[in-house]
């Protein structure tokens, strides 16, 4: 069967613009990857990429063929008509202007020539570029080739209009705005609100008294202490609700006798009891039984060998050969060269870092350089823009509130409800009268015989066997 793999190509095509001959190559890339989507990495692969001029048809304009391999990432990437590939044809001979055209790329994953996977992806117009160069000259002024541009005398021109050169000679007849800053991240970062005093704090080093209490802040905007949270009574018992819904307790449920003995049920149907079942004699020993199928008994069993025929050629334990078994190693025939302890070669083990050879440059302290660490902030650059104490808001109308907060007037008012009948019913509680009348059985002709019980008319006679036949 043929695998499919999925194949992700990118192509950039490499022109020069300039008068010169340019390079007539196109740059390609494509990533490999297999059937389950993992990429083919570092693998050779032969590659035939062909320039054809319909899509289905495949009409080949130009072709070449040359083996590459991908890298890590599962790409491949090569300029198609640089020469390294096997053609015979040439990109320069292409007339770009007579169709649309579309770049064939056939691989074999063994490096060969094999081609067993194909996509086809359309040229974009980039390509095009090089048709400009069959523009004749004679469309173009000539020293657009001869570099020969036409020189012109501004002075020369009448009623020319004088172009100031220095801003002494502009007229302002309009009042310019004002130039604001308009970058939204800016305008919410603190280095919005820095202003000319507070650069000179901070090349002075001005240290300012930063608060450290809630109290040494101006209240401007209503927050509120703990002591000025309201109280709110929750009631914690049901008691301390109104039961104006008709809520039951347990004392409100009415007793119900279910019976808990048959005795207590009224046998209308006849069931059986044990006195109801008849007594059968069933034999308890093989001396009850009648014989009849010739059974013999223990004594009739042999209880030695020599009663028995010796027809399978059992042997006694004097028929049985000796065989001596080694106990020792040196019994043995070495013939699988096993080794002593003796054949076991001295080996010298490095016990100290100066006894091994320093063939991977490790280093010592010594090769460690020595680092110079900054003591001080002022020794370190202020890259990351931080700032002094003076530049810390004071009062709470200074911070933006994105969090939330809110004062004492934001403060919601709270019902909390002191009757059943304020609460939603949402757990489905219920009262007195939502209980249903259950009705309890007290006879067995009221149940329902699910289980199959019989009644004793309904006892089938059992044949108890007296003989073994």
């Amino acid at each position: 069967m043929k695998k499919v793999f999925a194949i992700i190509f990118l192509c950039v095509v490499s022109i020069s613009f300039t008068h010169a001959n340019p390079p007539h190559t196109i740059s390609y890339q494509a990533v490999i990857r297999n059937a389950q989507g993992n990429l083919i990495q570092d693998k050779d692969l032969g590659v035939r990429i062909s320039i054809i001029t319909d899509e289905e048809t495949g009409v080949s304009v130009y072709s070449e063929e040359r083996t590459t391999k991908t890298n890590q990432n599962g790409l491949i990437a090569f300029a198609i008509g640089d020469g390294n590939g096997n053609s015979t044809q040439s990109i320069e001979d292409i007339d770009w202007s007579t169709s649309s055209f579309f770049i064939l790329c056939e691989i074999d994953l063994n490096g060969g020539t094999n081609y067993t996977i194909s996509l086809t992806t359309p040229l974009t117009t980039v390509p095009y570029a090089l048709y400009a160069e069959k523009i004749s000259k004679d469309a173009l002024p000539e020293w657009v080739f001869e570099e020969q541009k036409p020189t012109y005398n501004y002075s020369e021109i009448q009623s020319a209009p004088i172009i100031p050169t220095k801003l002494s000679e502009l007229e302002f007849d309009i009042e310019l705005p004002e130039q604001k800053a308009t970058d939204s991240t800016f305008l919410k970062s603190v280095a919005f609100g820095i202003t000319a005093s507070d650069t000179a704090r901070w090349n002075t080093k001005e240290i300012i008294n930063v608060p450290t209490k809630t109290s040494q802040l101006t209240n401007d905007n209503g927050f509120i202490t703990l002591n000025e949270v309201p109280t709110v009574t929750v009631p914690t018992k049901v008691s301390e609700l109104t039961n104006d819904s008709q809520f039951i307790t347990a004392n409100d449920i009415p007793t119900i006798n279910v019976p808990s003995k048959v005795s207590d049920l009224v046998n209308d149907t006849k069931f059986i009891t044990i006195e109801d079942v008849p007594i059968v004699a069933v034999p308890t020993k093989i001396s009850e039984l009648q014989n009849d199928q010739n059974f013999v008994t223990s004594d009739k069993l042999p209880t030695k060998t020599s009663q028995l025929t010796n027809d399978n050629g059992f042997i006694t334990l004097n028929e049985v050969p000796t065989v001596t078994v080694p106990t020792k190693v040196n019994e043995l025939t070495n013939d699988s060269q096993f080794i002593t302890a003796n054949d076991i070669p001295t080996i010298n083990v490095p016990s100290k870092v100066s006894d091994l050879v320093n063939d991977t440059k490790f280093i010592t302290i010594e090769d460690v350089p020595a680092v110079a660490v900054p003591t001080k902030i002022s020794e370190l650059q202020n890259d990351q823009n931080f700032v002094t104490s003076d530049k810390l808001p004071t009062k709470t109308s200074e911070l933006t509130n994105d969090n939330g907060f809110i004062t004492l007037n934001e403060v919601p008012t709270v019902t909390v409800p002191t009757k059943v009948s304020e609460l939603t019913n949402d757990i489905q509680f219920i009262t007195a009268n939502d209980i249903p009348t259950v009705n309890v059985p007290t006879k067995t002709s009221q149940l329902q015989n699910d289980k199959g019980f019989i009644t004793l008319n309904e006892v089938p006679t059992v044949t108890v066997p007296t003989k073994v036949s």
